[in-house]
């Protein structure tokens, strides 16, 4: 695990923790805070293991972090109360001072109730 990796699983564990202590509300719909938390520190887990995969593969660029977001366009922050979630991902091996992005596509979905994931790259 890389020095950012670990930055990156430290503060969702720390985001967790505090969501849990002081119920910040993350979400919206019936989640409670907590629920929201957990799910935003799993989409973080799927980030920090998309980027690892990435920058296994010898062929492709670096890879300096993930970055996922719904279908539907919106943060990881405002999940739906659904059983299910649909991310697309990108693995990004670049990052302009004016915020664009370059890299590697990955389509993923959460299945919330079984606490798994799938995650494959866009060809």
């Amino acid at each position: 695990m890389t020095k950012a990796n670990l930055i990156v699983a430290l503060v969702a564990s720390l985001l967790v923790v505090a969501v849990a202590a002081f119920g910040f509300n993350l979400g919206r719909g019936g989640s409670s805070s907590a629920e929201q938390a957990q799910k935003v520190s799993f989409i973080v887990e799927i980030e920090t293991a998309i980027t690892a995969e990435a920058n296994d593969i010898e062929f492709l660029d670096p890879v300096i972090k993930t970055v996922c977001l719904t279908l539907e366009g919106g943060s990881v922050k405002e999940l739906p109360d659904e059983s299910a979630t649909k991310l697309e991902c990108m693995a990004v091996t670049d990052e302009t001072s004016d915020g664009k992005r370059n890299g590697y596509l990955y389509d993923a979905t959460v299945n919330w109730d079984e606490g798994s994931y799938t995650a494959k790259m866009q060809r």
